[in-house]
């Protein structure tokens, strides 16, 4: 019965995106019950929220995952192969093939100077959204109606550096360092038009603050996929556009201490 059911789940969500058309809205939103698990990451949240992966957040599949991003964002799907693998690696549901979404709160796949969570040194929370941790990029660098590449890569490096000078066991791995890169790429990208570096800022604050796809804003899903090559090249620009001391080379250079 469970396999019948998942697999008419996924077919539904396989069939979502040639339901909604260029501007239909997904699911509606629904905000998690108490009950509900949710992770670190904005995105992967707002899916749920909107029933795109399941929304308790439990027992979620890899290619539960992979068919809600497809469907919510129009993702090209071998784009996901390596952060399905991440995911899965953390999981600690005993069930091969499947993870909870607070699993992703495991160190290999979070990490220090997150946007809007607090480090998890002193029992900061890294799976809630923090209004003060967000504040300080919405006040010093989102000041405009249209977020420019600059000013998201400012926003990441001054979390970053205020991150590694409060935390006295600040820490980013190379791998974490390239996913830091990776998720403002990522909301760049898909709160934007595609790779043309600039978001609207109320777009951009909806994912982050409400956990939601901002459709009632006026945001539509992409209507062509979005490949690698195109992330990797927004990547690359955004990473051109990050200010000392804060880049890859100099972040490992300038440690807590030198960042104070």
């Amino acid at each position: 019965m469970i396999a019948r059911i998942t697999a008419t789940v996924l077919l539904q969500l396989l069939l979502l995106p040639l339901a909604m058309g260029k501007a239909s809205p997904p699911p509606p939103w629904k905000a998690p019950s108490p009950d509900d698990r949710r992770g670190p990451c904005p995105m992967m949240n707002s899916l749920a929220n909107h029933g795109l992966i399941p929304h308790s957040g439990l027992n979620v599949s890899g290619d539960e995952l992979r068919a809600g991003f497809v469907a919510g964002t129009n993702v090209d799907s071998p784009v996901l192969d390596g952060f399905i693998r991440a995911a899965l690696s953390v999981s600690t549901t005993g069930v091969p093939g499947t993870l909870n979404l607070d699993d992703l709160a495991s160190p290999v796949t979070e990490h220090d100077g997150s946007l809007s969570r607090p480090d998890r040194h002193g029992g900061g929370d890294v799976l809630t959204f923090n209004a003060s941790v967000w504040a300080e990029t919405i006040a010093s660098h989102f000041v405009d109606p249209v977020v420019t590449l600059e000013q998201a890569a400012a926003a990441r490096a001054h979390r970053l550096c205020a991150a590694a000078a409060a935390n006295p066991e600040f820490h980013l791995s190379d791998l974490q360092m390239e996913l830091s890169f990776t998720e403002t790429t990522i909301y760049m990208l898909f709160m934007g038009r595609g790779t043309r570096g600039t978001a609207r800022r109320d777009f951009v604050k909806v994912l982050f603050e409400q956990e939601r796809l901002p459709y009632l804003e006026g945001w539509t899903r992409p209507d062509e996929a979005v490949t690698w090559e195109q992330i990797q090249g927004l990547m690359a620009r955004l990473k051109a556009a990050t200010p000392e001391p804060c880049s890859p080379e100099g972040l490992s250079k300038h440690r807590k201490q030198e960042l104070r």
